[in-house]
């Protein structure tokens, strides 16, 4: 006698979260029943904490919720896209000292921060699913308010042309935009105003950038004059003066 065969099979339309769980397929028959097990786990997503400012010398805790929770996967962390790593103690800032952990609910924590704690951290959430691997990732905003750094107080001695370079090193994330103003202008990053203002800008790296106004002479003997760097991101500014006086001779 030929064997029978018999398919049926479960649909389920438009399936939403509360759809996975534990399906039982199962054949009854008179010698008695074979039944098999499906585990049918809903698609898993992330959800970052919201971007924040971090303060000086304290620590913070960033977190990730894998929504709903899935019974394997790992989670990983990423620092202005380079790896952290998963759960354990990290040396983030390359001094050979951990200064944060991974813990094993997959937040990240950072043990004391100072302004080179800010970026973006990525979390990403590594998992199998039909012997498939999947990641999935999100980014967090650490920033940090602007601060700014310029010689106060600048003397020359000398009557003749004496071109006067001043630089302005801004911190903050994002990184800041930084501008020259003085009663008579205003340069942004790169520019020039007349034959003898100009401003360059380079960029050392996500937190800090350096401004360097040249001014061509200040005219005569004896001049004074001011110019302010104004640093500033979406959410923070700093500004300094910085006062220029020229003498017809400096002996010290």
């Amino acid at each position: 006698m030929a064997d029978t065969v018999t398919t049926n099979a479960l649909i389920i339309y438009n399936a939403r979260e509360i759809d996975g769980g534990l399906f039982t397929c199962a054949s009854y028959d008179m010698p008695g029943m074979a039944s098999v097990h499906v585990t049918i786990h809903a698609e898993p997503n992330l959800e970052p904490m919201a971007d924040f400012i971090l303060t000086d010398g304290e620590g913070f805790v960033l977190t990730c919720l894998v929504v709903p929770p899935i019974p394997s996967g790992n989670m990983y962390w990423n620092k202005n896209g380079i790896l952290i790593g998963t759960t354990g103690l990290h040396d983030i800032d390359g001094d050979r000292s951990p200064d944060g952990e991974i813990l094993t609910n997959g937040s990240l924590v950072i043990y004391e921060a100072d302004k080179n704690d800010a970026g973006i951290y990525t979390c990403l959430l590594r998992y199998v699913v039909n012997r498939r691997s999947e990641t999935i990732l999100r980014n967090i905003n650490v920033n940090v308010a602007v601060e700014v750094t310029v010689k106060e107080y600048i003397k020359l001695g000398s009557p003749l042309y004496q071109p006067i370079q001043i630089a302005c090193t801004a911190y903050g994330f994002p990184v800041p935009e930084v501008a020259w103003m003085s009663k008579n202008f205003t340069l942004g990053s790169d520019g020039y105003w007349g034959r003898d203002i100009s401003v360059t800008t380079q960029t050392h790296s996500p937190i800090s950038v350096t401004s360097t106004i040249t001014i061509g002479d200040l005219p005569g003997t004896f001049a004074m004059a001011s110019v302010t760097c104004d640093a500033n991101n979406f959410f923070s500014n700093a500004s300094q003066l910085s006062l220029i006086i020229k003498f017809g001779t400096i002996t010290d």
